[in-house]
């Protein structure tokens, strides 16, 4: 570990990853799991936090379903603190779960919260960037960590900013969804727009207050099934919203957030177009003919079944040992209406 920050590092560690069905899913998701190296996307995220924390200062958010993973991938770093949600409720109850965590001793201090499925090659890099956010983030507000784009991607949210670069930390306009690529292709020939990478820092104390100013309806419902040992009844009443949305966009509409642009190598890993290029050489994955991609998931190293394609190209086959996917390149968006059909099917075993 290089020199410690006066911080906490909050590891949220949701989600499903849909797009990476069925190598990603409900008790095993995206995170848990390694694209072209030998550790999972967590423990990278783990060892990268412990770049700039002791792992008591270290604090992982998770659900019932993937707590033991988790706990399990935990101790190997010797972190203890691992949340576990009765049920995922979104990221802004994942955060409170962390705040109300945190000793009250800690107000002053700068917490560091960041997603647990993020591929980042360049780690010191990292580091330093996130040392400048806690830095500005000393001082009050929300800073948050935006990259410069070096292509129109369509997969990514993105941050206006406010103004130009004539500082560490730049004020922040707005944020933006993910945009079609005729948009994207103008974001990124502004100069003004970065990739929202959901990494933030922020002072204990200003979080706990812009939530109860922006989200009072949430922060009340996670006090009150905390209260109650965080009951399943209680906690499934707590209203579903993502941070982007309760604290975010509302924080930049009075500009208290600024944005570090960085310029490391990021990725979300959110699409099979996205993984492909990442287990390419791998065991994991192997070219059948032009055109054609076979990737193997948990169940197996690699690709075990023989398979036969005619007049077919741009495939992806993802076999997982017990279901096949076969999709083509550029499809991604349509599997985020996969899990309500398995849901409703006999196959929801598959989620």
């Amino acid at each position: 570990m290089t020199e410690s920050l006066g911080a906490y590092v909050v590891i949220l560690c949701g989600g499903v990853g849909t797009r990476l069905w069925p190598f990603s899913r409900r008790e095993f998701p995206k995170y848990l799991r390694s694209f072209g190296g030998t550790k999972s996307l967590l423990d990278a995220a783990i060892r990268r936090a412990l770049l700039i924390v002791p792992a008591s200062r270290i604090l992982l958010v998770t659900t019932v379903e993937q707590s033991a993973s988790v706990s399990e991938a935990a101790s190997e770093h010797g972190v203890g603190g691992v949340v576990v949600e009765p049920s995922p409720r979104g990221t802004t109850a994942a955060l409170l779960l962390a705040l109300f965590r945190i000793s009250e001793d800690a107000t002053p201090e700068v917490i560091v919260s960041m997603p647990a499925d993020h591929l980042i090659e360049d780690e010191i890099s990292w580091a330093a960037a996130i040392r400048t956010a806690v830095a500005e983030a000393a001082d009050g507000g929300i800073v948050t960590l935006g990259i410069v784009p070096h292509r129109p991607a369509t997969e990514f949210g993105y941050i206006e900013m406010a103004a130009d670069r004539w500082s560490p930390a730049v004020p922040v306009r707005r944020f933006h969804e993910k945009p079609d690529h005729n948009t994207a292709v103008e974001y990124v020939k502004t100069g003004a727009y970065l990739w929202n990478t959901a990494i933030m820092a922020f002072r204990h104390d200003v979080a706990r207050e812009l939530l109860e100013r922006y989200a009072p309806d949430i922060v009340c419902a996670c006090r009150s099934a905390l209260v109650h040992d965080a009951d399943e009844k209680r906690w499934g009443v707590v209203p579903s919203v993502a941070l982007e949305h309760a604290l975010m966009e509302p924080a930049a509409a009075e500009s208290i957030i600024r944005v570090v642009p960085a310029h490391f190598d990021w990725r979300d890993v959110g699409t099979w177009d996205e993984a492909v290029d990442l287990i390419r050489g791998t065991q994991a994955l192997k070219i059948a003919s032009e055109g054609i991609v076979l990737v193997g998931g948990s169940h197996s190293e690699y690709v075990q079944r023989r398979y036969v394609f005619i007049g077919v190209h741009d495939l992806i086959i993802v076999d997982d040992g017990d279901v096949v996917l076969v999709t083509t390149r550029g499809t991604s968006s349509l599997m985020r209406d996969l899990p309500g059909a398995l849901a409703e099917s006999d196959w929801s075993d598959l989620q």
